[in-house]
């Protein structure tokens, strides 16, 4: 199995090689090697490629089967809880220390 979709998104939309190699401004033996998993596919092609088919690069990487990009909606509940859970582990760090300061101020003041 390939690790990529990129054969068969661009078979889906009847485009040959040589179509997305212009598109990408590379040669068509280039691209080749990408579909063929020879050559890795770099961020920014990744990027490129999700765009043109309109859909994830997770689904390109076969890391899902959802085939249409991200809704919005879903990328804003994503980020909000990464933001939840960092504000949760500050507030334990800030909690950590005010408890140290105070035992060490006990300390001191026996």
């Amino acid at each position: 199995m390939q690790k990529t979709r990129l054969k068969d998104l661009r078979e889906d939309k009847d485009l040959l090689q040589k179509d997305i190699a212009k598109f990408l401004n590379m040669k068509q033996q280039q691209y080749s090697r990408y579909e063929t998993d020879e050559n890795e596919i770099t961020v920014s092609l990744l990027k490129r490629l999700a765009e043109f088919y309109n859909t994830s690069t997770d689904y390109i990487l076969r890391l899902t089967d959802e085939k249409k990009p991200y809704p919005e909606k879903k990328i804003n509940n994503i980020l909000n809880n990464i933001f939840k859970f960092y504000i949760q582990k500050f507030q334990r760090f800030v909690a950590g220390i005010f408890a140290l300061k105070l035992s060490f101020l006990s300390v001191k003041l026996l």
